[in-house]
This record gives structure tokens, C-alpha cells and sequence, in this order.
């Protein structure tokens, strides 16, 4: 079976109030997009990776962010759409006939594990679909 990842980086992170967008933003020294990605192609499981990019960031996700990092299973680098939605859309959209799975990751969300990722396989291929859940932690904020 073939299984691809769509990582939705279409965002423009304006909640963040910074000048760049959150999926390039510096994550020990890589971008936090590539972070993810290396999770995902470390994953056996995980036959290659599709990001959706900001339509105007396309090439230069190519050239600028992924091409330094050597991630051997991105398939490739497609526009995304005005949501989240149309955005994975334009990723299943994009993608080869003979995929069998689909995995949708965000982008700005490194911290996932292949660990979760290989149980998240296991269990679509046992139930036909899954989704991954953490238990939300508080954050502490003091002002």
C-alpha cells in the first residue's frame, strides 16, 4: 500500500504578528515546516510527502526551504487555497492514482512523533480511517 503525507502549509500565520509565516520560522536552527517533514519521512510507513504552499511561495519553498535540507520524499510542492480545506483539496487533487492512504499533517505541528504517526496507520488500516488526539495541556502565561 502507498501512503502519502499532505502537510497543509498554505497558512499566513497572522495570529502570530511576525513578518514571515509560522511554517518558515526558525525551529533549532530549520524551518518549523521542515521539522515536520523529517518526522514524516522518517516514518517507514510514509511513502512520500505533498506540501501546499502560499500559491506566491511555491518555487521558493522549492529552492529556499526544502532544497537544503535533503528530504528525499517530497514528491512535490502545490498551491494551496484561500482555507485549510481548500487547501488539503488542492492536495488530494495533486496526488498520484495509486495512492491507498492519505495522511494530513500540518505543517506548523513538529513535535508529532513516528511512533503516533505508525499507530495512526495501523489503526485506519484496521478501521478504515483515524485521526490522532492529545490531551490539550494549559499553558501558563503571566503578565
Amino acid at each position: 500500500m502507498k501512503t502519502v503525507a499532505i502537510v497543509p502549509a498554505a497558512g499566513s500565520g497572522s495570529r502570530m504578528n511576525r513578518e514571515i509565516s509560522k511554517q518558515y520560522l526558525s525551529l533549532a536552527g530549520k524551518p518549523v515546516l521542515v521539522r515536520t517533514l523529517e518526522v514524516l519521512e522518517a516514518c517507514p510507513g510514509v511513502h512520500g510527502l505533498l506540501v501546499v504552499a502560499p500559491p506566491q511561495d511555491v518555487a521558493s519553498v522549492r529552492t529556499d526551504v526544502l532544497a537544503p535540507w535533503s528530504l528525499k520524499k517530497v514528491a512535490g510542492v502545490v498551491p494551496g487555497g484561500k482555507e485549510r480545506q481548500d487547501s488539503v483539496r488542492a492536495g488530494i487533487d495533486a496526488l498520484d492514482p495509486d495512492v491507498d492512504v492519505v495522511i494530513v499533517h500540518d505543517a506548523v505541528r513538529p513535535l508529532i512523533t513516528v511512533e503516533l504517526i505508525d499507530r495512526c496507520l495501523r489503526a485506519a488500516a484496521e478501521c478504515g480511517a483515524a485521526t490522532v488526539g492529545v490531551p490539550a495541556q494549559d499553558t501558563g502565561k503571566e503578565v
